[in-house]
């Protein structure tokens, strides 16, 4: 899955991904303002995502993480 969006709708979408995901998805978070990138990053594991990856160019972040779910 690869979202563009605001943080506030990221936030949003989260508790709704489990279900649509196969175990060991990526799932590629952009659009991100800086400013609120930990808010993602903190809340990303409770949601049973591990974070693989952070990008960060000028005031934008992208989060790459994937699905721990079990099969």
């Amino acid at each position: 899955m690869v979202a563009n969006i605001v943080a506030d709708i990221l936030l949003r979408m989260l508790p709704d991904l489990p279900a649509l995901l196969a175990p060991h998805a990526k799932i590629i978070l952009s659009g991100i303002i800086s400013e609120r990138a930990e808010e993602l990053l903190s809340v990303l594991p409770g949601f049973g995502f591990a974070v693989d990856y952070i990008e960060v160019e000028n005031d934008w972040t992208a989060i790459v993480a994937t699905y721990q779910k079990d099969e």
